[in-house]
């Protein structure tokens, strides 16, 4: 791949993420969001989990990041804000893990964030329902975070594994 082509396909990748960022500040809380701001403020941020657990859905943790939202906190015209955040660690994640897999590559900061957004585009381009899975703030927290945590979760495991530190990595 020729430098002028590399960086060709990172400006495309910089307009695709922006576009799937842009897109964030168009999201108003819908059904199981409203229901999850709700909990969150009548029966606080971790009040809310074990019943959900129990009686709705079986998921704790996805649970707790919907109901910490703007909208939780009186800033229901912020709502979009979580969402934006999570999409925007997305190659913030990709460019850790990178790292990590190549850590004595001779490639620049510069070099590492484009491959990091093309991979971001990739993932994007190939998720089979976006409005679900990271327009959805209940759908997000469940399908999305997860792949971000992982990739953050594969960077510090690769990282520990290098080093040959045993006794942290695995405790």
């Amino acid at each position: 791949l020729k430098r002028c082509h590399f960086y060709l396909l990172g400006l495309l990748s910089i307009f695709s993420c922006s576009l799937f960022l842009m897109l964030t500040t168009y999201v108003r809380p819908l059904d199981d969001d409203i229901q999850y701001t709700l909990g969150a403020k009548t029966y606080g941020l971790f009040g809310q989990l074990i019943p959900a657990y129990w009686h709705t859905n079986g998921r704790i943790f996805a649970t707790w990041l919907a109901g910490f939202n703007p909208a939780t906190f009186g800033y229901i015209h912020h709502f979009y804000l979580t969402l934006f955040f999570l999409m925007a660690l997305l190659p913030v994640s990709f460019y850790f893990l990178l790292k990590q897999i190549f850590p004595k590559s001779e490639w620049s900061r510069m070099e590492y964030s484009l491959w990091a957004l093309i991979f971001s585009t990739i993932f994007f381009e190939v998720t089979p329902n976006l409005s679900e899975s990271n327009y959805w703030l209940a759908g997000a927290a469940t399908y999305f975070a997860p792949c971000v945590l992982f990739n953050f979760y594969l960077a510090i495991w690769l990282g520990k594994i290098q080093k040959r530190d045993w006794a942290i990595s695995f405790y």
